[in-house]
């Protein structure tokens, strides 16, 4: 990991060169490793809620997501990274904000019905 001058980890930095070398799976059981002992603020039973609950939203916005394809990792300073099939598709640190990107990003994906 890099440090920038105010100590911040360099985590989205990193995250894309690494990224962009391996599987996504291998990069969030790097970054996993890495910040194990960071303290973060979403316990499991939050991340669980919150991925369910995009699983409630994004249909309703028009967005078809395969089942056991969503998985939501948080990082250093409350960043939540959204991972659908295993590619990153959003990252915000505040949900809302996740929600909405990823909405768009899935959307803009998809194939336009004529």
């Amino acid at each position: 990991m890099l440090a920038d001058q105010d100590d911040m980890l360099s985590a989205q930095v990193y995250g894309v060169e690494q990224g962009l070398q391996r599987t996504s799976q291998a990069l969030v059981d790097e970054v996993s490793r890495a910040f194990a002992h960071e303290h973060f603020s979403y316990d499991a039973e939050e991340i669980a809620v919150l991925i369910q609950a995009f699983k409630i939203i994004a249909p309703k916005a028009g967005v078809a997501i395969e089942p056991g394809a969503l998985s939501l990792v948080e990082l250093p300073n409350r960043v939540l990274v959204l991972l659908v099939g295993g590619n990153m598709i959003a990252a915000s640190d505040d949900p809302l904000h996740l929600f909405a990107d990823a909405l768009g990003q899935l959307k803009a994906q998809q194939p336009v019905r004529v």
